[in-house]
């Protein structure tokens, strides 16, 4: 017999995945259970980079700190095939202050991600299962196996599954897992490296023996991965001497390997599912999607799908948004996984082609990305993250402007990540402050761009508005930017305000005449207009703040 429970949610699996979703959910104020079939955390490396994506999203979580304390900046990635080079990407013109990508051994994030559930009141259990599981259509029953070997049910309005590439949860809803296996045997290792490439950097060098890829790792250390023309299967962990001579078949007399760790030999696969949600299940992470390691994305997917999904179940379950939120998630997260799993894809099968016409082609087409990039650099930016952009739907809308971000301008518009940018307060504090160090995981932030000199009546409307979304205040900050050094004019705004004398933050979003920004818990504007167009922004507000939808208008 189920037992009556007092939880929002129970999540199968503890690893990046479930770790962000469970401290999001608490952070949120909400009663979850994270359980995992393991004994203990994981001490292996496994995934080793964090996205610059990811990066800004710790860093409204506060934890972009200890991130950034353990990591190793990597400033590039250069590809050289038989000792020529034919690519070359420069990360510092990334459009983020995180412009590099920082190579951290996943036990790091997982730990960071671990001890915020631990300060949020969280706690994981280890050594139990999920058996079995039944959606009731009102809540789910999931049958557990504890540590002592007993069977528990329990009742919960969510189940998550964040449990791995074999979740039991998408094993239980009957998802194709769509895709297959690479033939390609690789092998992994971490070891120290003499030669003469400098650190920071990540490379790959083909021949025609193999690809050899090098990232670094912290503390003067590297993770490598090599992939053979002519497969050569150990059936077994490898040693150093496999790996020692793995590299000196493809690029011989260049480096000496040492001071072994983690090595590991693997088939690469590259799957999907189709949906993320089925009633109250819920998957996300290796559950909904596997690839191969060569763009470095899979904890970064997972963790923002994890992102994406914790404010919209705590926005329903505290009565403040409908149930047909949800539908978001999958809707937006399965595009995202879709696009992450064809880049991966391609990038995988152009780093395994050997025979001499795979290796002119690979040439040419890394030559022609190289020139590409340079010239089109944001395309770039969509690997690391930081181009997502979600298609129009109850929480992504936009007015004017409809052209993409995929162009060469910073402009934002609904459906891309809130660019960061630097405001004055209000308050005669000089200090400059970053726009991602007042966004909040928890809240809606309206940000409302005056533009220059704006007259009474778009005054009065800016502030008649910031008092009409006061019975949501509790999911909304109202804030207010003006190309002043003053607040003169705006004394009954009720909200916060921020100075941009310079008009820099009215460029960054290319409202120079004004406009308004939706930002999304999750950092993604959810709703943008410019000019401003109040009527617009509350209808949008009402289809997603259930008081708001018979609340007198503004």
């Amino acid at each position: 017999m189920a037992t009556n429970s007092p939880l929002d949610a129970l999540i199968i699996g503890a690893g990046p995945t479930g770790l962000a979703l469970a401290s999001d959910l608490l952070r949120h104020g909400l009663r979850v259970r994270i359980v995992d079939k393991a004994d203990a955390p994981t001490t292996l490396s496994k995934a080793v980079v964090l996205m610059p994506r990811s990066l800004e999203e710790f860093q409204m979580r506060k934890l972009s700190a200890p991130a950034l304390a353990e990591g190793e900046k990597v400033h590039s990635f250069s590809a050289y095939n038989h000792g020529e080079i034919i690519f070359r990407a420069e990360y510092a013109r990334v459009t983020s202050r995180y412009n590099f990508l920082l190579n951290i051994p996943q036990t790091g994030p997982e730990k960071i991600l671990r001890d915020e559930l631990i300060r949020l009141g969280g706690q994981i259990e280890w050594k139990t299962t999920l058996e079995s599981f039944v959606d009731h259509g009102d809540h789910v029953t999931a049958t557990l196996t504890t540590p002592e070997g007993k069977s528990e049910q329990i009742d919960v309005p969510y189940l998550l599954g964040c449990g791995g590439a074999h979740s039991p949860v998408r094993h239980g809803l009957n998802f194709e897992f769509i895709g297959e296996q690479y033939h390609d045997n690789w092998l992994l290792a971490d070891v120290d490296i003499d030669w003469k490439w400098p650190h920071g950097h990540g490379y790959a060098f083909f021949a025609d023996a193999g690809l050899l890829a090098v990232f670094p790792m912290p503390g003067g250390r590297y993770r490598i991965y090599i992939v053979e023309a002519e497969s050569r299967a150990l059936g077994r962990e490898p040693k150093l001497e496999d790996v020692t001579e793995a590299v000196e078949r493809i690029i011989p007399g260049m480096c000496v390997l040492s001071n072994p760790g983690w090595m590991s030999e693997f088939h690469c696969h590259h799957r999907r599912v189709k949906h993320y949600r089925k009633g109250n299940v819920f998957i996300g992470g290796d559950a909904a999607h596997i690839h191969s390691p060569e763009t470095g994305l899979g904890m970064n997917t997972g963790i923002q799908d994890s992102f994406n999904l914790a404010w919209k179940i705590a926005y329903v379950r505290k009565g403040a948004s409908p149930a047909s939120l949800l539908d978001t998630y999958d809707t937006e997260r399965s595009y995202v996984g879709k696009q992450v799993v064809g880049l991966s894809d391609f990038a995988h099968k152009l780093a395994s082609q050997f025979n001499r016409v795979g290796s002119l082609s690979r040439d040419h087409i890394w030559r022609f990305f190289s020139h590409f990039y340079t010239n089109h650099f944001k395309e770039f930016e969509q690997g690391l993250q930081v181009r997502i952009q979600y298609e129009p739907s109850a929480v992504v809308e936009n007015h004017g402007h409809q052209e993409s971000l995929h162009n060469e301008s910073v402009e934002v518009v609904a459906g891309v990540r809130a660019v960061d940018g630097t405001l004055q307060s209000a308050r005669g504090v000089s200090v400059p402050i970053a726009l991602y160090d007042v966004l909040d995981p928890l809240k809606f932030r309206l940000m409302i761009i005056a533009g220059h000199q704006p007259d009474q009546a778009t005054r009065e409307a800016i502030c008649k508005m910031a008092t009409w979304t006061k019975p949501v205040r509790d999911f909304l900050t109202p804030t207010l930017v003006l190309a002043s050094q003053t607040t003169e004019g705006f004394e009954a705004f009720d909200g916060e305000i921020y100075l941009d004398p310079a008009m820099e933050f009215h460029y960054v979003y290319g409202a120079q005449k004004g406009g308004l920004f939706l930002i999304r818990p999750d950092g993604y504007v959810g709703f943008s207009s410019r000019p401003i167009r109040m009527k617009d922004l509350e209808k949008h507000l009402r289809g997603i703040f259930t008081v708001l939808s018979t609340g007198a208008s503004s």
